[in-house]
């Protein structure tokens, strides 16, 4: 099962190194990437609200939307997390997706909002 596997290897990184401080947590870098991919599968927050403030109180064109100012606009970041156009097989756990310097584009990770 892959989970399993990710255990394992993560667990294999983890008794590789002597972990003295804080610092050497940097160490653990698919450790990380299992954080990254935990927070991106389940994030800590499920749904965030915004008000919609704009300058000189008038309307705003978001997509084919125009929304007053003072609107409240909610979004959900589990949805945006697992949103196939953004992620590639976003129901599998994948580690690996946060390798190679992978960083995803702005508003598609928000594991505690933005």
């Amino acid at each position: 099962e892959p989970q399993q596997q990710v255990y394992h290897k993560m667990v294999e990184e983890i008794r590789q190194f002597t972990l003295t401080d804080c610092t050497s947590l940097s160490q653990l870098r698919y450790t990380e990437k299992v954080l990254l991919e935990s927070l991106r599968m389940a994030p800590a927050l499920l749904r965030g609200t915004r008000l919609l403030k704009t300058a000189g109180g008038g309307p705003t064109k978001i997509g084919h939307y125009i929304l007053p100012s003072n609107t409240q606009i909610h979004f959900s970041q589990y949805l945006i997390h697992h949103n196939e156009d953004v992620w590639k097989d976003p129901d599998v756990l994948d580690p690996e997706r946060w390798s190679g310097g992978f960083n995803p584009e702005p508003y598609t990770y928000m594991p505690f909002l933005a």
